[in-house]
């Protein structure tokens, strides 16, 4: 991080430009301190809330909480044991700090209202008594008042967050924004440039946060950027015309919100075991039905074992969720980037044709494991 070292003092910037490159990973070093101590302050023991609050915190809005006739939605249980706090979590992104807890009652809420706050001002307080310049404090009143409320309905980085109904969507503004974006290249017939197509591109990433197998359809878009030079307009090829209109359903369904549950590592309740080699396919599921398909001596060997993997794959993916020994096959069917002219035809079309099923399934969640070699060698014996 830029420092000046002065005396027994080091000197930090306190504004950094918004657009710098240097000056994420610098404001990091600042938010993410203030982050973890204010997670110390939020769980500790001997924190009376009462009697110790931090000065801005008057400018906090009241508490705002959805009408008590919604239920609150069940959360599924998880593959993994998260560790959970008494009182909550903070974490952060950059400049936005997020604060998740449990509000039961007025010492929970106090917690939850003065942790972040009373960090800022630990961390930005004066360290010396004759102090030169004046300083103003870290927290911005404006935001305080508009943002700062604890509420069961958030907008964070774009993404709009109901605790109570366990649900995200994209907000109103980014999708509109978004939307309009994809039809006017429409309209334009594709003609765009280099650094359109770069926004494009990074705002549909952005939406595939909440619906990872919807990257497989920016593999086009990231070919024809690849042949792209600033400065020039092009014409995008009519198979990326087709991807921005199916981008166009995906944004509708993002903004349309899913479940948070399809968002965690949750733990199948079904699941395959499938593989393949030289002579067939095959797999079986953990409720006792099993499958094989023998390859025909004359189609053997004419398709790399990984196609076969990824044919295996997609017989079981079309039914529940399945456990694959071979990290090349997981990619293929879900991460699989391809253009027109370097992949096999037929395996482009079924590929996409998978995806387009695979992305109209909610519930979808894949494991990818690799066994031990020792069982590998078995089975050829």
């Amino acid at each position: 991080m830029s420092k000046i070292s002065f005396m027994d003092f080091i000197l930090l910037p306190l504004r950094l430009a918004f657009g710098g490159s240097a000056c994420p990973s610098e404001w990091c070093v600042a938010s993410e301190i203030i982050t973890d101590l204010a997670n110390k302050i939020l769980n500790h023991e001997h924190w009376d809330p009462f009697s110790l609050t931090a000065e801005s915190s008057i400018f906090v809005p009241a508490t705002a909480l959805l009408d008590s006739s919604i239920p609150f939605k069940q959360a599924r249980p998880m593959i993994v044991e998260p560790k959970v706090e008494r009182f909550g979590k903070s974490d952060v992104y950059l400049d936005d700090i997020c604060l998740v807890g449990v509000l039961s009652d007025d010492e929970s809420e106090r917690r939850l209202k003065n942790s972040i706050l009373l960090a800022m001002e630990v961390v930005g307080r004066p360290m010396n008594k004759n102090e030169p310049l004046p300083r103003d404090d870290l927290a911005s009143k404006s935001k305080l008042l508009a943002e700062s409320g604890l509420s069961e309905q958030k907008c964070l980085l774009g993404w709009e967050f109901n605790t109570r109904e366990l649900h995200i969507k994209l907000s109103n503004e980014k999708h509109q924004t978004w939307s309009s974006q994809i039809k006017d290249i429409l309209d334009k017939k594709g003609r765009t440039t280099k650094r359109s197509l770069e926004v494009t591109i990074g705002r549909l990433n952005h939406t595939a946060s909440i619906i990872p197998m919807a990257r497989h359809f920016l593999s086009r878009m990231y070919f024809s950027l690849s042949k792209m030079k600033d400065f020039k307009t092009y014409y995008l090829p009519k198979t990326v015309l087709k991807d921005l209109q199916l981008w166009q359903k995906i944004l509708t369904k993002a903004h349309n919100g899913i479940s948070l549950n399809l968002l965690t590592y949750r733990e199948p309740n079904k699941v395959y075991w499938s593989d393949a080699c030289e002579y067939g396919l095959g797999g079986f599921s953990t409720n006792g039905k099993a499958w094989r398909w023998n390859i025909p001596e004359h189609l053997r060997d004419r398709a790399h074992i990984n196609h076969r993997v990824y044919g295996r794959s997609s017989r079981n993916l079309g039914r529940h969720p399945c456990r694959k020994s071979s990290t090349r096959g997981l990619y293929l069917v879900l991460w699989g980037q391809y253009n027109s002219n370097g992949m096999d035809p037929q395996i482009a079309i079924q590929s996409r044709k998978r995806k387009r099923r695979i992305s109209r399934c909610k519930a979808y969640r894949s494991t990818n494991t690799r066994r031990p070699r020792i069982r590998k060698r078995l089975k050829i014996v």
